[in-house]
């Protein structure tokens, strides 16, 4: 593959707003129901001026805002992959459809067992992935991509693509991934790539990799996407024998110093009416268990404390 400068990968695509870190996100309370993570996206396109540049139009922007924080209906499915291609259409290329051919292959696999939705999934990690950048990860990102622009590009990447591999049917789907989108975008581009996209392709590649450790400062893509990949489930279907409570809450603390940057997520899960009080008991502290394996056992992030806190909604 021969790499290029962002050449056909960014011309268009006019320079934003500087990112900074927000001290109004600094421990706040997020209410899932009230999509702000989608809100961060619809500011970045804003601030960005992408609406004149051929990208997402504000009727597409108004679509997302409607998009259920706890339904992944073919509505919203259809609405993601319309806003994807449009926003891949800012770097002046048409963009494979692998997600589409993902969402066939989840509707067509096996009529008789819903499987984990990866399409509404994708979306949802690349909106949580733009609030960490504006909110204090950019300082890691901006360390290895120059430019913001450059950074939409690759997240954009990143956070589309990372589990098309799905569609190989192998449970470690991040390798199949990245050589699905590497096969294909050099087909489109002729070989002639950004060297800045090998970010995304380490990234996706390395996603699913539980023992893997990944050095924050060397590698902050596949950081994001980890700590995003791993938190992301509102929004989704998930199959009931893997999701009984839905996260109503959600909260940040970041200390993004350079001594020792810290992540605390506080994860909040709501007990319906029906639910047994046991049985809800039960089911955060096995998902407290989980989030504890993927970050802490293996030390799968270095250079950052991520802890991921699951708590019931008072």
């Amino acid at each position: 593959m021969r790499a290029v400068d962002a050449g056909g990968a960014g011309e268009g695509v006019q320079r934003g707003i500087e990112m900074i870190e927000n001290p109004q996100n600094v421990n706040r309370v997020f209410l899932i129901k009230e999509n702000p993570f989608i809100d961060e996206a619809i500011s970045v396109i804003k601030s960005l001026k992408f609406l004149s540049t051929g990208g997402p139009s504000i009727e597409d922007c108004e679509k997302l805002k409607k998009i259920s924080s706890g339904k992944c209906s073919k509505e919203t499915k259809e609405t993601i992959i319309t806003f994807m291609k449009k926003f891949g259409k800012l770097y002046k290329k048409d963009f494979p459809d692998l997600l589409e051919d993902l969402w066939e292959f989840e509707s067509n696999a096996n009529a008789n067992r819903k499987r984990r939705d990866h399409v509404c999934h994708s979306f949802h990690v690349w909106c949580l992935g733009l609030w960490l950048y504006r909110n204090g990860f950019s300082r890691y990102i901006n360390a290895v991509t120059n430019s913001e622009n450059k950074f939409y590009f690759v997240w954009y990447l990143t956070a589309f693509y990372h589990d098309v591999g799905y569609i190989n049917r192998h449970d470690l789907h991040g390798g199949d991934s990245a050589q699905i989108l590497l096969s294909r975008l050099n087909k489109i581009f002729s070989g002639k790539w950004t060297p800045d996209a090998i970010h995304a392709f380490v990234a996706i590649c390395l996603h699913d990799k539980n023992n893997y450790q990944v050095d924050l400062v060397k590698d902050p893509y596949s950081a994001l996407l980890i700590i995003c990949d791993e938190i992301q489930e509102w929004g989704r279907y998930i199959p009931k024998h893997e999701r009984i409570y839905e996260i109503n809450k959600l909260k940040f603390q970041n200390n993004f110093n350079d001594q020792s940057p810290k992540l605390d997520i506080k994860l909040y899960y709501q007990m319906t009416s029906l639910a047994d009080t046991t049985d809800f008991n039960k089911y955060v502290d096995k998902k407290q268990k989980s989030f504890d394996e993927k970050f802490q056992k293996n030390k799968r992030l270095t250079q950052i404390n991520v802890h991921v806190e699951c708590q019931k909604c008072s």
